[in-house]
């Protein structure tokens, strides 16, 4: 069986960086299973953008109520076990900008430790790395 991810994104207000976000998510579609959008009630045009997306591996919900970053990710790592077909969930704001190759490492390290962790982190830099 293919080991898969399920990513949730939590945005609010930050359009252009979820479009750059989830450009960069579907560049890795061969290793997720979906992407779980987590709308905190933005008023910026962000959910107009979400409504007209045409892609069954996004998965959208729209909050009527902003109820914060970390409640966002209760509800997206709720709803990623609940309704995903992923093997694993990977959690991030709307200016995180995987790299091609970041869902390639997390499951080689998945693999690596045979599933014997709790988390794992992603290496995370600023702009100038």
């Amino acid at each position: 069986m293919e080991n898969l991810i399920d990513a949730v994104v939590v945005t609010y207000n930050r359009l252009s960086l979820l479009k750059e976000c989830l450009t960069a998510l579907l560049n890795q579609k061969k290793n997720l299973a979906g992407i779980f959008v987590i709308n905190n009630a933005s008023t910026d045009g962000t959910t107009d953008y979400l409504e007209a997306l045409d892609n069954p591996l996004v998965k959208v919900t729209t909050l009527s109520d902003n109820i914060g970053g970390a409640a966002g990710f209760e509800y997206g790592v709720n709803k990623a076990a609940s309704e995903g077909n992923g093997n694993y969930v990977w959690i991030m704001d709307d200016d995180t900008i995987p790299s091609i190759g970041a869902s390639s490492a997390l499951l080689e390290k998945a693999s690596l430790l045979k599933d014997n962790f709790g988390f794992l982190c992603s290496n995370v830099r600023w702009t100038d790395g």
